[in-house]
């Protein structure tokens, strides 16, 4: 189960694993984790706005220097799409 502390390794296009753990998370409201030995952060929010309907807000930055590979508008509406189908 996620909780606070637990750990990610992300595989990314040129083949680099990445580490992350959770720094908060609060069940069906809030999941946010931070690259360890990085800067790098990403928060998902979500908010219920119907019985059948839900805003996800997505956040990422980083604490020093700029996002090296930011989500594009493309991977955001795959993501979309795919939490929709769910």
């Amino acid at each position: 189960p996620t909780r606070i502390g637990t750990e990610y390794r992300n595989l990314n296009k040129h083949g680099k694993w990445t580490e992350y753990e959770v720094v908060q998370f609060e069940q069906n409201r809030v999941f946010e984790i931070k690259q360890k030995n990085g800067s790098y952060s990403v928060r998902y929010t979500y908010e219920l706005i119907s019985e059948s309907r839900t805003r996800l807000t997505y956040f990422e930055w980083a604490d020093e220097g700029e996002l090296e590979e930011p989500f594009s508008p493309a991977v955001l509406e795959k993501l979309k799409k795919i939490i929709e189908n769910q």
